[in-house]
């Protein structure tokens, strides 16, 4: 799922509450084998129940960094989270272009929004057209440094959730091993 969407928290409360109820409904039925009289199931349904707990920690941590306001001041954040890391683990960079393009043409509507027909100009002093032109300006800087900082949260999010995930996998695939050696 996408960083910006919300709902990834309540997918994994879902899923967590969902292997709750079936762990308790299996439990009583599982044959006592396995380690000390654990049912080899009941261990991976623990796991299973573990792995979706952390999961859902690291995805509350990256909709935190994700919800932030204004931009990442620590240059070895930026560094890592938004140069290094990137690279390795293959998250595509937005374009920089995009903004400059896109600030461009919002500049070009704000000035057509102001009025710059001859009647509109001879009633206003030149003082003021001025000014009327200068705030449009900087509100879509404002607005596109607004974007700039989104675009970057979003790329620390999506590097957090791949090195989240690469983790996750890793825990996961060890215990399987583990379990699949203790049975044979």
């Amino acid at each position: 799922m996408p960083p910006e969407c919300s709902e990834k928290i309540s997918l994994g409360v879902s899923i967590l509450l969902g292997l709750t109820v079936f762990q308790l409904v299996v439990s009583n039925t599982l044959p006592e084998t396995g380690f000390g009289g654990q049912p080899i199931l009941g261990i991976y349904l623990t796991m299973n129940f573990t792995v979706v707990a952390i999961t859902l920690f690291c995805t509350t941590l990256s909709m935190s960094v994700y919800s932030q306001p204004g931009p990442v001041k620590n240059r070895l954040m930026r560094k890592l989270f938004l140069k290094l890391l990137p690279a390795v683990l293959l998250v595509r960079q937005p374009r920089a272009d995009g903004i400059e393009r896109e600030m461009k043409s919002s500049l070009v509507i704000a000035e057509t929004e102001i009025g710059t027909e001859e009647g509109d100009q001879d009633n206003i002093s030149r003082e003021n057209q001025e000014a009327i032109k200068s705030l449009p300006s900087d509100q879509i800087n404002i607005h596109n440094d607004y974007k700039l900082w989104r675009q970057e949260r979003w790329v620390i999010t999506v590097v957090l959730d791949r090195i989240f995930f690469i983790m996750t996998a890793t825990v996961y695939t060890l215990t399987i091993i583990v379990l699949v050696s203790r049975i044979f």
